[in-house]
């Protein structure tokens, strides 16, 4: 167990006697449940939370049916301040202590995303337990973060990414631990800055069916979800072999210690996703005379790796592949960087903070934003069957322009808002970028080269209620201006055929390097 770990609570109306205990720097507390129950308690524990500075979160017990009743039902039930989480109680009900029919793992998807859209400047995450997440959940959606019951001593054993642990329930409390090394840090995560990472110092930790290090097992869940990100793959990576093995011929004892992985990901595309976070995988093919195809790699500057994997380590600071034959390295991306330090510059986009809050790194494409949003305007229509676009008027000039500094920004993403895009209607949109040089003479600033795809836009369904919200990554059209070019601007075009499609809000955020 990672001993950073801070702790806490969650209270329901039966804990009528709690009070804050040393050392709980966070309580959860009930708000409601279905669509009429609503805790007595709340007012109360919630007072008693807050002055004792602790992080408020709240939580509605979901039941099957009427999605909207039980949202409106939370709405009024909950007293949702800045900064305070939400939650989904995502479990069995009993009525007289028998089963009945629990939402199922649809509902709870789709009561997600009504949260999100009801609360889009607040975490929305997902409790259930170990078994429910095992056997109940069909498509690993949790929201913001995952709050898992588990009552063990050692770690949830879930591949999913959790959030909070819910590791006791004694003395009629319910006892949480959360991954942040401090309330602080929960508090900044919890007002939208990115989730920190946490480095697994430990050289030796059970994962994924295996044995590894702490550099993995911090490293590689980065890795998959910028995989997930960039749509290499859909779900995890696949692990072939991991460490403290010696029964496996063709790998020559690299991975007789830890920090050596290998994996069926091994693309151009996986490559330099790796690489880019500091691993040194590479391919492994029929013609080096290994079995099969694969990659086979670790995190630069691991101390844990044996000492044959060593060697391959020095192997690659030269530019070679680790073999015998001591060939070039193959693939895009190869460079000599310290995986925790890829982790540094990198870590703060993965996962996807909350858009229309912005972290300290974004503050210079924050500062242009907050003058650049726009509401109630209308969306214009496709013309003869062809989606027909136009620059999303944003200020006087129309469009959003942003000086990205040439090495800088590493990703983004745009959210949008649009209101009247009831069903069998769609919402037409795409990011692009155009590099411009400044006119110094007063004239018109040049367009010097276009780095957007009109031919391919991205299509979004409406809804029944007709709010659609979504979001639009825009780091396909990110890089340095060309020669000569002063600035990239980033502009974003949108159309609809809706005839009263409205845009509601739409904000931008960056992820920048240090």
């Amino acid at each position: 167990m990672l001993k950073t770990m801070i702790t806490g609570c969650d209270v329901a109306s039966y804990q009528e006697t709690w009070k804050p205990r040393r050392g709980h720097v966070f309580a959860i507390v009930k708000a409601s449940q279905g669509t009429t129950y609503k805790n007595p308690e709340r007012i109360r524990q919630l007072r008693l939370a807050r002055a004792a500075k602790m992080v408020v979160g709240h939580y509605h017990f979901l039941e099957a049916g009427n999605l909207d009743g039980q949202l409106a039902n939370f709405v009024a039930a909950a007293d949702v301040r800045t900064g305070d989480l939400i939650a989904i109680d995502w479990e069995q009900k009993y009525v007289k202590k028998k089963a009945v029919r629990s939402a199922s793992s649809a509902e709870k998807d789709t009561f997600l995303k009504l949260l999100a859209r009801r609360y889009p400047r607040h975490r929305i995450g997902l409790y259930c337990n170990v078994d429910w997440w095992r056997n109940r959940d069909t498509t690993g959606r949790y929201g913001d973060f995952l709050w898992i019951a588990w009552y063990n001593a050692s770690e949830p054993p879930i591949r999913a990414r959790w959030t909070i642990w819910q590791y006791s329930q004694s003395n009629g409390l319910d006892k949480n631990r959360s991954i942040f090394p401090s309330q602080r840090a929960l508090r900044s995560w919890a007002n939208g800055h990115a989730l920190p990472v946490v480095v697994d110092r430990r050289g030796k930790v059970s994962f994924r069916g295996g044995q590894t290090c702490g550099c993995v097992a911090t490293s590689l869940p980065l890795v998959e979800q910028d995989m997930i990100k960039h749509g290499i793959i859909k779900h995890n990576i696949d692990i072939w072999q991991l460490g403290y093995r010696t029964d496996v011929n063709a790998s020559g004892r690299t991975h007789a210690g830890g920090g050596s992985v290998d994996v069926d990901q091994y693309s151009d595309d996986a490559l330099r996703i790796w690489r880019k976070w500091g691993w040194t995988t590479q391919h492994r093919t029929k013609a080096q005379g290994f079995d099969f195809d694969h990659g086979h790699g670790f995190p630069y500057g691991c101390t844990h790796l044996s000492a044959e994997a060593q060697d391959q380590a020095r192997d690659w600071k030269r530019g070679k592949n680790g073999l015998t034959q001591h060939q070039d390295v193959t693939g895009p991306g190869w460079q000599v960087l310290n995986w925790k330090t890829a982790i540094k510059q990198l870590a703060k986009g993965v996962p996807v903070p909350k858009a229309d809050i912005h972290t300290k790194d974004e503050l210079v494409m924050a500062d242009r934003v907050e003058k650049t949003r726009t509401k109630g305007q209308l969306l214009p229509a496709p013309m003869k069957g062809k989606p027909h676009y136009e620059w999303l008027r944003l200020d006087d000039k129309g469009g959003v322009s942003f000086i990205l500094r040439p090495g800088k920004i590493i990703g983004g993403i745009i959210e949008l808002t649009v209101s009247g895009l009831g069903a069998n209607r769609s919402l037409y949109l795409f990011p692009g970028a155009y590099d411009v040089t400044r006119n110094r003479n007063g004239g018109k600033d040049k367009i010097t080269k276009r780095a957007t795809d009109a031919s391919h836009p991205i299509k979004i369904d409406g809804a029944a209620r007709g709010w659609v919200r979504t979001r639009v990554p825009f780091d396909w059209v990110l890089g340095n201006p060309a020669d000569g070019a002063d600035y990239r601007a980033l502009r974003f075009r949108v159309a609809s055929d809706g005839a009263k499609s409205k845009v509601e809000r739409l904000d931008v955020s960056g992820w920048f390097i240090d």
